[in-house]
């Protein structure tokens, strides 16, 4: 019923919890994880909810699952039959807020859906439902647009509007040129209006989105080759006799932690990807077993989540053993009277060259004087010319 609204509450528990900050591990920088966070725990909290009450809502070809595509357009996207459904998430804000690119862009969906995640992060209100045909009436500023209370439906409301609608046709229109429009976009190089056509054609064209997935996995893994290469060493295959042992969490923290400062890691430069590096990259895939993945997924999400890491070529004093920093003294010292003695007899080549140097103009000197002297009594000049 318009303008009243019915609210449910929702436990968020620990699993919940853990998935929606393995989904805001993959965002870029810390605000974008944090933020990410709490609409990934809406939209878990929005699918488990509408399951509940008999509506099997699907995520299977949802644009939140693809980061750069989630930060480019905001879009957090469920599907209930031909219906698309937005979830708005709203933490300590007031009001309900719509991004304003939805409209730009014209991909408003068919519903937005409002939860409401609790200070303590420990429950979540679900608040209802809005359709997506009445934002462009909405107030709005250059970034969001706001809904009046009285927009809010319920979810008795929102099952007989989906009763009473004719069946949709979707409209893919012309398949844009993949490749070209991926590389682009994932470069930061893509103007709005193709950047509307882009969005436009992924959220309905599964074989599209799907293709632009694999460019992204490739990207990441082609640049993960370049930088690391050395952590995609193919490993042996197991026999029966001699089972290969997943490497427990300890293993996995200290060989992340020495790949930091390690003294071997060099940078790769373009040259050698492109006759060899880019070509193993099937056989890359292959060879990372399952159980390692979730090993490594479950040692580092923490991390990644607050920070990503940054690799920089090491310190001295991390390179340095303490035992050897001793010598290392002793080596500098030794360096250091060298230069001194080399210094000092540097100075005194100089000065014996500097007192030749000094002989040899006094001693041309004389000679000038002599031969003015000479001149001036041969013409009969009896005064020479005074210097300036």
């Amino acid at each position: 019923m318009t303008g009243t609204v019915d609210i449910d509450f929702l436990e968020i528990n620990e699993d919940l919890a853990q998935n929606s900050k393995l989904l805001a591990s993959s965002l870029s920088g810390v605000r974008a994880r944090k933020r990410g966070l709490i609409d990934m725990l809406g939209i878990n909290c929005a699918i488990n909810y509408l399951q509940a009450k008999g509506i099997k809502v699907s995520n299977k070809k949802s644009i939140y699952k693809i980061p750069l595509l989630y930060e480019e357009f905001k879009i957090s996207d469920i599907y209930f039959s031909k219906n698309r459904i937005d979830v708005i998430t709203l933490y300590k804000e007031k009001n309900v807020k719509i991004p304003k690119i939805h409209v730009d862009m014209d991909i408003l969906p068919d519903f937005y859906f409002i939860v409401q995640i609790g200070a303590r992060i420990k429950e979540a209100k679900i608040i209802g439902f809005i359709e997506g045909k009445n934002i462009k009436n909405c107030p709005h500023d250059s970034k969001f647009y706001y809904p009046t209370i009285k927009m809010i439906i319920d979810i008795k409301r929102f099952c007989e509007i989906i009763k009473s609608q004719s069946p949709k046709q979707v409209t893919l229109g012309k398949h844009i040129d993949c490749l070209g429009l991926f590389l682009k976009f994932i470069d930061n190089d893509l103007s709005s209006v193709y950047k509307r056509q882009l969005i436009q054609h992924l959220l309905n064209c599964d074989s599209c989105r799907s293709r632009f997935v694999s460019t992204i996995e490739f990207e990441k893994l082609a640049n993960n080759v370049r930088l690391y290469p050395e952590l995609y060493r193919k490993k042996p295959k197991a026999t029966p006799q001699t089972p290969v042992q997943a490497p427990s969490t300890k293993t996995v923290e200290k060989k992340l932690k020495n790949h930091a400062i390690s003294k071997n890691t060099q940078p790769i430069e373009q040259e050698e990807l492109a006759q060899g590096r880019l070509a193993k990259l099937a056989q890359v895939l292959d060879t990372i077993d399952k159980g390692d993945k979730k090993l490594i997924t479950k040692t580092v999400i923490d991390t990644i989540f607050n920070e990503i890491p940054k690799f920089d070529f090491p310190s001295i004093k991390s390179v340095i053993k303490v035992k050897n920093r001793r010598a290392l003294i002793v080596c500098i010292g030794a360096f250091l009277i060298f230069a001194s003695f080399a210094l000092i007899s540097l100075k005194g080549s100089e000065s014996v060259e500097r007192m030749n140097e000094m002989a040899a103009v006094e001693e041309y000197n004389s000679q000038a004087e002599q031969f003015d002297e000479a001149e001036y009594y041969q013409d009969g000049s009896e005064n020479l010319p005074t210097l300036a």
